[in-house]
């Protein structure tokens, strides 16, 4: 009997509401840690060119003198930053555009075109067995 009061009490609407609440918050912090830990890591990486191309000898690229100082370390870092935040919203909006589009683009994924020609091959099956029974 204590298990089915213990299983009594969880069934609650408030309990499952709450479990729940519990559950998108855990996969919606998820995905914001790894999208911040991906733009602090391009950050790093975008912040150590300045280093790299003192380092490599290049420091006049281009004619535009790229000192080693912080204040270029900073503006690199944050450019790097920068330039992943566009590029992930640009992507998340490709992606809603295809997921949109998907059931009218064309191809063999275009589910309105699969329907179609499922349609077209079903009648023409009926027009082979309708010739073949007229035959005999």
């Amino acid at each position: 009997m204590a298990i089915a009061e213990t299983l009594g009490q969880f069934m609650q609407p408030e309990i499952i509401l709450l479990f729940v609440g519990f559950f998108i918050f855990i996969i919606i912090a998820y995905k914001i840690f790894r999208v911040v830990t991906k733009a602090l890591l391009i950050g790093l990486i975008g912040a150590a060119f300045p280093v790299v191309v003192n380092f490599l000898g290049f420091s006049n690229m281009f004619g535009i003198e790229i000192g080693l100082n912080f204040q270029n370390i900073i503006f690199f870092g944050l450019i790097g930053i920068v330039a992943f935040i566009i590029y992930y919203i640009i992507s998340g909006i490709v992606k809603v555009t295809k997921a949109v589009a998907s059931p009218f683009r064309g191809g063999e994924k275009g589910k309105i075109r699969k329907e179609i020609k499922k349609e077209l091959e079903k009648k023409e099956k009926e027009k082979y067995k309708k010739q073949n029974r007229d035959k005999k």
